[in-house]
């Protein structure tokens, strides 16, 4: 297994029942140095799994593992339940909250505020790959080999292949949407009277200056320097996929506050270009999976109920040229 195969076993962590996943999440933990006890349902007062560590200081941890799908996220009630368990046992050192799927920005914003260590589902895969065997994992999951079938990478930088022939329904619909993206893109440039961009609405927890949008098959990300993690995420997911950054910018306040190129040590913003073209022109399905990749990998956000724009630009106040908006289902 590789780090290909994430996007296939988390999605199969979505389909297994809630005992099934503990006793995976445990597997995972123990294989990290931990003894895990996966409690009996209905024991233990709710608690999932209780893990110990003895290195030079003794380490003991509650975890919490949610079996949901994409379409539901943990929130806030439940990282507060969870905390509480700190009270109720003083010996133990950390809450974690395990979930196939991802969190609510403010269940996030919550457990960062209650030291509540979370674990969303694309996390959890990159777990598996680096923690269990293959055949291991298949103990636990409907797991068939090699996530080739979803990427296959030749080596070469843009030579990428991107299976599209099981995409997920949000997939579909994005690929349906970015469809009529590519229609209205083409004639207005064989019009000349406008430009459109594939406009990605992000969470608001990445800042307000956050943005992502796709133009034809070019990537485009901007984001404040106070968040490294998002670069890496981002360097790590063009090198996985080997697609060629074309264009990478800092920006920063110059004189009288005028935005402008600086050096990225004085940088407020980055802003980064990737180009994920294959020889064929572009294809709806494969761009759509791009983007939930990107979302996913990223941003730690579900394509499911994310808001797309096909936006207009310099259309000269022309009323029949609009702009068209669709939350992915």
């Amino acid at each position: 297994m590789d780090m290909r195969d994430i996007p296939r076993i988390r999605s199969a962590l979505q389909q297994i029942d809630s005992a099934k996943l503990e006793e995976l999440v445990a597997a995972v933990w123990s294989q990290m140095g931990w003894s895990t006890r996966v409690s009996q349902q209905g024991r233990d007062q709710g608690i999932d799994i209780v893990a110990t560590k003895s290195d030079l200081i003794e380490q003991k941890a509650i975890i919490q593992a949610k079996r949901y799908s994409d379409s539901n996220k943990v929130g806030r009630p439940d990282i507060q339940q969870y905390s509480s368990l700190k009270t109720e046992y003083p010996d133990v050192d950390s809450i974690i909250v395990v979930t196939s799927s991802s969190f609510t920005s403010e269940a996030k914003q919550l457990a960062e505020q209650l030291g509540v260590k979370i674990v969303n589902g694309s996390e959890l895969a990159e777990a598996c790959v680096q923690n269990i065997s293959e055949e291991n994992l298949s103990k636990y999951i409907e797991y068939t080999g090699s996530g080739k079938d979803i990427v296959e990478s030749s080596g070469q930088v843009n030579s990428d292949r991107i299976k599209i022939n099981q995409l997920t329904s949000s997939e579909e619909d994005l690929a349906d949407f970015y469809s009529g993206y590519l229609r209205r893109l083409s004639e207005a440039v064989q019009h000349g009277n406008h430009e459109r961009t594939f406009f990605i609405k992000i969470d608001r927890e990445h800042n307000e200056t956050s943005e992502y949008t796709v133009r034809g098959t070019t990537h485009q990300i901007q984001f404040p320097a106070e968040s490294p993690k998002l670069l890496g995420q981002l360097q790590k997911t063009a090198k996985k996929y080997g697609w060629t950054v074309v264009n990478s910018e800092t920006y920063g306040s110059g004189a009288g506050g005028v935005e402008m190129v600086v050096p990225p040590e004085e940088a407020n913003m980055f802003f980064i270009s990737l180009d994920t073209t294959l020889p064929e022109s572009p294809i709806p399905r494969r761009q759509a999976r791009i983007i939930k990749l990107m979302l996913e990998r990223i941003y730690d956000q579900d394509l499911s109920g994310s808001e797309i724009t096909d936006l207009v630009h310099r259309a000269h106040n022309d009323p029949a040229i609009e702009s068209h908006t669709r939350v992915i289902r």
